[in-house]
Parts: structure tokens; sequence; C-alpha cells
């Protein structure tokens, strides 16, 4: 069953699934900033596709609620529906890539957050390298780490998300923050990432 900290968020999914019209508005307004988050990530901070990640997330939330039974927490659920449609849309990338030989599409330029008045330009310097780092991940592997890190989602749950088992959740974001530190530091910095 859920945490009980997620308990209201599933009883609003299992009556948006059963066509409970505000029920669905209020889970989306109460996780639309968080999902947007998982799907810039997973967009490689790419404003634009990021806009059409969290669009086709929304539709498939919509429909993929009468599916939702309650027995997984309900991040878990659209954190997988995030993953889902990320995966789709790289596969349908690869698969134009693969039948038009021609050039590349432009993509428009990463997210640069304003940073908070309470940063430092060093602050400002660090999030940039990290941010610069992250884009050298792959798409799976930036969702993975933002959802452990920026989410603060725990190993089991993000098993279920990902479909892997939490020990390989586990050997897998210790490496990906190795990973990561080593990126880091290329980019002329010593920040590292949590833990």
């Amino acid at each position: 069953m859920a945490p009980p900290s997620d308990t209201g968020d599933v009883d609003l999914a299992l009556r948006a699934g059963r066509g409970d019209h505000e029920a669905f508005e209020r889970l989306v307004a109460s996780w639309w900033d968080r999902l947007g988050r998982v799907c810039a990530a997973l967009a490689g901070y790419d404003g634009a596709l990021a806009e059409e990640l969290a669009g086709d997330v929304l539709v498939r939330l919509y429909l993929g609620l009468p599916r939702y039974r309650g027995d997984a927490s309900f991040g878990s659920f659209a954190y997988r529906i995030c993953r889902n449609a990320a995966a789709d849309h790289w596969r349908k990338i690869a698969r134009e890539r693969r039948r038009f030989s021609g050039p590349r599409p432009r993509q428009s330029e990463p997210i640069d957050p304003a940073p908070g008045p309470e940063e430092t330009w060093l602050r400002e310097e660090e999030a940039q390298a990290i941010r610069r780092a992250m884009l050298r991940l792959r798409p799976q592997d930036r969702a993975l780490l933002h959802l452990a890190e920026g989410e603060g989602l725990g190993g089991v749950e993000l098993a279920r998300i990902f479909g892997i088992a939490p020990g390989t959740v586990k050997s897998r974001l210790h490496r990906l923050r190795k990973r990561l530190g080593a990126l880091i530091k290329e980019e002329g910095h010593d920040a590292c990432p949590r833990r």
C-alpha cells in the first residue's frame, strides 16, 4: 500500500480514474511542478521538448488513471509515465533519424532558470557546471539522479519507477554520482553531487 504521506494523492488518483474531473484537476495542480522538473531533466533541459513531454504526460496520466489501483504510490505511477513518454519520444527520434539522412534539427537552448536573490556568483557558476555535466548523461540517468536527489525518492520507489531491483538502483546511483562528480571536475569545479 502507499505510504501515509501519499494517501491523499492515491485517493485523488483513484477518484480521478473513476471520472471525477475535480479530483484530476487537484491532482495535476499538486503534481504539475514536480512532473515538469522531471520532464525537463528527461529532455536535457530543452524548454520546448520539456513542454512537449509534459503535455504528453498529462494526456497519458488522464488516460492511464482508470488502470491505477493504488497498490503503488501515485508518484511512482506518475514518474513512470514521464519515463515512458520520454523513452517513446527518443525512440521516435531514432526512427526518424534512420529514415531521414538530412541534417539534425536544432534544439532550443537549455533552460537557464534565474537564480534566487540569495545565490552568490559562485553558487550560480557551480549550478551551471552541474547542468552542463547533467546534459552529458543519458536521459534516463538524468531522470534517475533528479528523482533521487531533486525529489528525494528512495530506492524502493525508484526501483518501481524504473523497473529494476532496489540493489541495482543503489549501485546505479553510486556510479552516476561518481560519474557526475568527474564531469563537474572536468567543468573546472570541485562541486560534488550530494551523498
